[in-house]
C-alpha cells in the first residue's frame, strides 16, 4: 500500500528536482552556445566585427549563422533533455498510480481546483454559460469521486485595464466576464496535489452525466463516435439502461470501472 510520504517524495522530484535539472541543462546550453559564438566573432576580420548601428552594436553573426553554429551543441545535449522529458512522463504516471491508493483527505483548507471561463464556449451562443458551468461540474466530479467536498462558484470578473463602455461599433461592451471556479476543501496542500492526480470519472460516466445535466457531450469531446450511447447502454436523458435502478448517483464511477 502506497503512503503519503511516497507520493510526497515523487511529487518533490517532479516539482523541484526535475525543473532544477532542466534549468541547469538550459543554462549549460546557453553558456556553451555563447562560447561558440564568441569564438566565431573573434575569428572574423576587423572589417566584419561589430559595428555601431544607431545606439546599439550590430552583431556580425546573422541569425542563420548563429543557428548553424549552435546545432552541434543542440544535438549533443538533446539526449539529456529527452531523458528529462521521459522522466517527467514517468513521474506523472507513477503519481497517477499512487493516487489510486493514497486518497486525499477532506478538511478546512479551501483551494481553487480549476476554473472555466464562459468565453471558452462562446461558440455555443446563448448556451455558453451553461456549457461553461457544466464543464466546471465535470472538473468537480474528480473531487466527488475522491469523496472531497467541492463547490462550483460563478464569479464576474473585470477585464484587465478595461475602461471602455462601448465597442468599436458603438455597442455596449461588457467590462466583465463570467468564470466558474471549482473550489475543493482539503486537509492540506498535499491532499490538493493528490487530488490533481486522482482518477476521473470514466468516459461512459462522463457522457451519461452530460446528458443528465442537459448538455451535449460532443461539445466537450468532438471525437466521441456517433452511436456511442446506444453501444454502451445509455439514453439521451442520462439514464443507465444497463442498470435502470441506479438512477443518477451522487458519486460518479471511476475511470476504468
Amino acid at each position: 500500500m502506497a503512503t503519503r510520504e511516497e507520493f510526497a517524495a515523487k511529487l518533490a522530484e517532479l516539482e523541484v528536482a526535475l525543473p532544477a535539472a532542466q534549468d541547469e541543462l538550459q543554462a549549460r546550453y546557453d553558456r556553451e552556445v555563447k562560447e561558440v559564438w564568441d569564438v566565431a566573432r573573434a575569428a572574423l576580420p576587423p572589417s566584419k566585427k561589430r559595428k555601431k548601428k544607431g545606439a546599439e552594436e550590430e552583431d556580425p553573426l546573422s541569425s542563420v549563422t548563429k543557428m548553424e553554429l549552435s546545432m552541434p551543441t543542440y544535438e549533443r545535449l538533446k539526449p539529456l533533455a529527452d531523458a528529462l522529458m521521459e522522466r517527467r512522463k514517468a513521474l506523472e504516471e507513477e503519481l497517477r498510480v499512487l493516487a489510486e491508493s493514497v486518497k486525499p483527505v477532506a478538511g478546512e483548507l479551501s483551494l481553487t481546483f480549476d476554473e472555466v471561463s464562459e468565453s471558452a464556449y462562446h461558440t455555443q451562443g446563448f448556451g455558453a454559460g451553461k456549457y461553461a458551468q457544466m464543464a466546471a461540474e465535470m472538473r468537480a466530479d474528480t473531487a466527488r469521486v475522491a469523496g472531497i467536498p467541492v463547490e462550483v462558484l460563478e464569479e464576474a470578473r473585470e477585464y484587465p485595464g478595461s475602461t471602455r463602455v462601448t465597442d468599436s461599433y458603438g455597442r455596449s461592451a461588457n467590462k466583465t466576464y463570467r468564470v466558474n471556479r471549482v473550489v475543493v476543501h482539503v486537509m492540506e496542500e498535499l491532499d490538493f496535489k493528490i487530488l490533481k492526480f486522482s482518477p476521473r470519472p470514466s468516459v461512459r460516466e462522463s457522457v451519461r452525466l452530460c446528458w443528465a445535466r442537459g448538455v451535449n457531450p460532443r461539445v466537450y469531446n468532438p471525437w466521441l463516435p456517433f452511436g456511442y450511447e446506444e453501444k454502451v447502454g445509455l439514453d439521451y436523458f442520462g439514464r443507465d439502461l444497463l442498470d435502470p435502478k441506479r438512477g443518477q448517483p451522487k458519486v460518479p464511477s471511476v475511470e476504468g470501472q
